[in-house]
C-alpha cells in the first residue's frame, strides 16, 4: 500500500500501486512499473526478491521462518514483546518513527538475527545504547581498487555493514537512500577491508573524478538494533 505525505499540496508518496511503486531518485520522485518474468501457464509471474543473506537463505525465506515462529510464542511472551515495542521504535518510508505492535517488534529484531545466522528470540532483549561504529577512513578509491580502514576493531556482539554510493557528481550530497549495503565485518574485523568487487557486483567501476561515499554501521546480533552511519566521501582517481 503506498504511503502520501501531505503539505500545501501533496509533497511526497512512498509505497506501491497495482503494478506500480513510488520511489525516490537523484533527480526526484520516481514511479516505477514492477518487472514480471513474462507469461506463463497460470499467467504472469511477479519476480520476487531473491538477495541472499549472510546466512545463506533468501530475505522472504528469512521474514517467513520468523513469521512462523510468532505462532509459537506464549501469551506471556506476547505480552512481554508489546510491553517492550516502544523501546524498539522503527521509522515509516519517510523516516518518520513509529512505534511497532509486540508482533512488528518481534519480526524486526528476529529477521535480523535469522539473516545473520542467529537464534529466534522468544522473549524481547535488552535495549543497548550508547555504541558507535568504528571511525572508517578510505584508504584507495581508483576505478579498480577500493579499499577501507576501520580505525578500531568491530565489537563483540556486532556486525558492521559497509555502505557506498554509485560514483556521484562532485558537489552532489548523497542522502540516505542513495547508500546500498555492499559489505560487511564480523565481531572482532579491523584492518583494511578490500570492497572492490563487492563494490563492483552492485555498482559497475567506479567513474575517475566523481565522488564515492562510503558509511559504515553497526548491527546488533541479539535485537537487531543498528547505530548511526559513519560517513565518508572522496574524489576517484
Amino acid at each position: 500500500m503506498a504511503l502520501v505525505q501531505f503539505g500545501t499540496v501533496v509533497s511526497n508518496v512512498k509505497g506501491k500501486i497495482g503494478g506500480h511503486y513510488f520511489k525516490g531518485s537523484l533527480g526526484g520522485a520516481t514511479l516505477q512499473s514492477i518487472g514480471y518474468t513474462g507469461a506463463q501457464v497460470k499467467g504472469l509471474s511477479q519476480i520476487t526478491n531473491t538477495r541472499i543473506t549472510q546466512s545463506g537463505q533468501t530475505i522472504n525465506a528469512c521474514l517467513l521462518q520468523v513469521v512462523r515462529a510468532w505462532k509459537n510464542v506464549s501469551a506471556g511472551n506476547r505480552a512481554a514483546w508489546l510491553a517492550a515495542a516502544p523501546n524498539f521504535p522503527t521509522v515509516n518510508k519517510f523516516g518518520v518513527p513509529t512505534k511497532p505492535s509486540g508482533y512488528h517488534c518481534f519480526v524486526h529484531i528476529n529477521y535480523a538475527r535469522v539473516a545473520s545466522n542467529q537464534s529466534i528470540l522468544n522473549t524481547p532483549p535488552a535495549v543497548l545504547v550508547g555504541v558507535l561504529p568504528p571511525v572508517i577512513t578510505i584508504g584507495t578509491l581508483s576505478s579498480a581498487s577500493i579499499q577501507v580502514a576501520l580505525g578500531a576493531a568491530v565489537p563483540a556482539g556486532y556486525l558492521m555493514a559497509i555502505l557506498a554510493t554509485r560514483s556521484m557528481s562532485a558537489g552532489v550530497k548523497p542522502s540516505k537512500s542513495s547508500f546500498r549495503q555492499v559489505y560487511w565485518v564480523s565481531a572482532g574485523g579491523s584492518g583494511t577491508q578490500n570492497i572492490t568487487t563487492s563494490y563492483e557486483s552492485s555498482y559497475g567501476a567506479p567513474v575517475t573524478g566523481n565522488t564515492v561515499w562510503v558509511a559504515a554501521w553497526l548491527s546488533s546480533l541479539t535485537t537487531g538494533q543498528k547505530t548511526q552511519m559513519y560517513i565518508v566521501g572522496q574524489v576517484v582517481t
